[in-house]
């Protein structure tokens, strides 16, 4: 039996979106029609429309990094809850704060101590319930504005490499203790907020950047008080290493629709920035696990030592 070719689906065209003016163009393009700039190939138009097939489909870097920090938490929390045989402990233990034996095996930085995969895990751990709810509610109203402003690229790049920078800052300024939390990478996403809505240069982006002054500032002067109200261990110096680094970075990473970026090569860099902080962060995880199994060479326990 013979098809009706009217009932045939129509071919969709591929498209891809100038990084300049942000128009929707012809995937074959190598120029952009109306603003004239230099645009990705088709290749990588293709490759990153395949990676984009595999993302949820709005803000991907904030949703994937929120379920991975979720997702963390209660692996802590069942490894916790198994460890002190249940009961109320268990729980207590859950909802507040876990042993430090599973805090430290589980990617929590211990500060003054050189190895450098809790730099990176500890941002992706937290104690207790208030930690996580709190910081997870961050993530869900910053990390959409890194991504409107600097693309899905720089919005997975900045939470972890910008993350392990505050951690780093904590390790090398801080007092004894253990740390955890992404509150560094939330940090560093507010002042590349900051930074990106000052380029614009526009009414919308002055306020976006006051509002985020103002949470940056809410956020140090409370971590202040509460430290030395002794009333919680907040990591102070985290967040403002955070902060600086976020404001550096922000300062100078590719603004996405930014009039005059006539070349896809600043957004090429922040994919491969990208790719490379996923490595960092699963060649972290890896080491961690090692060490969790007492399996770790001693030699590769040199290699990722600061001396």
């Amino acid at each position: 039996m013979l098809k009706d070719s009217s009932q045939r689906k129509p071919v969709v065209k591929q498209r891809k979106r100038c990084q300049s003016c942000m128009q929707n163009i012809k995937i074959e393009s190598t120029q952009c029609p109306y603003c004239r700039a230099t645009v990705i190939s088709p290749t990588e138009a293709k490759l990153a429309s395949a990676i984009s097939g595999v993302m949820p489909t709005q803000y991907p870097a904030t949703k994937i990094l929120l379920g991975t920090i979720i997702i963390w938490y209660v692996m802590v929390a069942f490894v916790t809850f198994q460890n002190a045989s249940g009961g109320f402990t268990a729980l207590q233990q859950v909802a507040i704060a876990p042993d430090f034996e599973t805090l430290h095996l589980w990617g929590a930085q211990l500060r003054g101590h050189s190895e450098l995969w809790p730099l990176v895990t500890a941002n992706f751990m937290h104690i207790g319930l208030l930690h996580i709810f709190f910081n997870a509610y961050a993530l869900w109203l910053i990390g959409p504005w890194v991504e409107k402003l600097f693309g899905v690229s720089i919005a997975f790049a900045s939470f972890i490499l910008l993350g392990t920078l505050a951690m780093l800052g904590s390790n090398q300024l801080g007092g004894t203790g253990i740390v955890a939390g992404a509150s560094g990478s939330l940090m560093a996403m507010i002042g590349m907020v900051i930074a990106g809505a000052h380029r614009l240069k526009t009414v919308e982006g002055f306020k976006l950047r006051n509002q985020m002054l103002t949470w940056a500032g809410f956020v140090v002067v409370v971590g202040v008080v509460l430290t030395y109200a002794n009333a919680m261990n907040v990591d102070n110096t985290g967040h403002i290493a955070g902060l600086v680094a976020g404001l550096i970075a922000g300062w100078f990473a590719p603004l996405l629709g930014l009039k005059g970026m006539k070349t896809p090569w600043p957004h090429r860099i922040a994919f491969v920035t990208a790719v490379a902080s996923i490595g960092i962060a699963i060649a972290a995880v890896a080491m961690m696990l090692l060490h969790a199994q007492g399996t770790l060479p001693c030699d590769i326990c040199f290699m990722m030592s600061i001396k």
